[in-house]
C-alpha cells in the first residue's frame, strides 16, 4: 500500500512540475508580426503599398508572419519573412525580406480556444467572408516590433532567371 501511495505523490509532483514548464517556439514554427512605428513606415514604403510621396498615416500598424528560422546558443530566436514587392509595369520583379534576432522574452504565446472564429484580414468581417472557426485549441506565437534595432530589410531585384 505505501508503494502505490508513494507512486501516486511522485506521479502527482511529476505532473505539477510539467504543468508549470513554460512552452517555448520552435525552429520551424511560424510567428506573427505586429508592426508598428518606424518599422512599419519602412516596410510600407518598401513594399510599394503606400504611395510615394503621401504622409504615412499615424498609429499605422501591419500584420504579417514569419518563420522562425534558429534559437541562437544565448536564447534568442532569428525569424525570417519575405513577400513579392509591387513592381510597376517594366520594372524587375523585386522580393522584401525582413530578418530579426528577438530576445525570447519578446515572444508572447496566444491561445485561441475552440470555437474562435478566425479571420485572414482585418477586413473580411466587414466583406461578409466568413470566418475560420477552431476545432480545436490553436495556439501561435506572436511579437511586436517597432523599430529597427535588430531588424533587416532589404529589397532583393530579380537580374537572371533560368529555367522553365
Amino acid at each position: 500500500m505505501l508503494g502505490k501511495s508513494i507512486a501516486a505523490v511522485v506521479l502527482l509532483v511529476g505532473a505539477a512540475l510539467a504543468a508549470g514548464e513554460k512552452e517555448t517556439p520552435k525552429s520551424g514554427e511560424m510567428i506573427g508580426i505586429e508592426m508598428t512605428g518606424k518599422l512599419a513606415e519602412e516596410y510600407l514604403r518598401r513594399t510599394g503599398g503606400f504611395p510615394a510621396g503621401e504622409p504615412i498615416p499615424a498609429g499605422l500598424s501591419l500584420q504579417t508572419s514569419a518563420l522562425i528560422v534558429q534559437q541562437t546558443a544565448d536564447g534568442k530566436y532569428r525569424i525570417s519573412h519575405s513577400m513579392p514587392r509591387h513592381a510597376e509595369k517594366g520594372e524587375s520583379p523585386q522580393l522584401i525580406t525582413l530578418e530579426a534576432t528577438l530576445n525570447a522574452e519578446r515572444i508572447t504565446q496566444r491561445i485561441w480556444p475552440k470555437g474562435a472564429k478566425l479571420y485572414a484580414d482585418p477586413g473580411q468581417p466587414t466583406r461578409g467572408t466568413k470566418p475560420v472557426v477552431t476545432d480545436v485549441e490553436y495556439k501561435s506565437w506572436e511579437v511586436e516590433l517597432s523599430d529597427m534595432k535588430d531588424v533587416k530589410l532589404r529589397v532583393w531585384t530579380l537580374t537572371e532567371e533560368t529555367g522553365g
